[in-house]
């Protein structure tokens, strides 16, 4: 979904490596997805950029399925395949955050 290299798949783990981030999730023995709304372990905020519909779409290709509550427009909450929640949103980072 981000565009990223598969590096290595196996039963335990899968490597993608994405521009500056390598992602590593792992298969957890009787693992229990979290529910939502609530704590993750690792939530991630995906920037679409101002179309959020076609990354939705993707996504839901893909796998994911959307999250109950939907909190606000800007956003889509999603679960991954093992219930991992993740946003997609039109929402970027001002660029002060990232100078010094």
């Amino acid at each position: 979904m981000t565009g990223g290299r598969l590096l290595w798949s196996r039963g335990t783990s899968v490597g993608v490596q994405v521009p500056g981030l390598l992602l590593i999730p792992q298969r957890v023995e009787d693992y229990r997805p979290p529910a939502w709304p609530g704590a993750s372990v690792v939530h991630l905020d995906l920037t679409a950029g101002d179309r959020l519909d076609e990354p939705v779409e993707r996504a839901l290709a893909l796998g994911a399925r959307l999250a109950d509550p939907q909190p606000d427009e800007r956003w889509r909450v999603l679960l991954d395949p093992a219930g991992h929640p993740f946003c997609i949103t039109t929402v970027s980072p001002s660029p002060e955050l990232f100078t010094g």
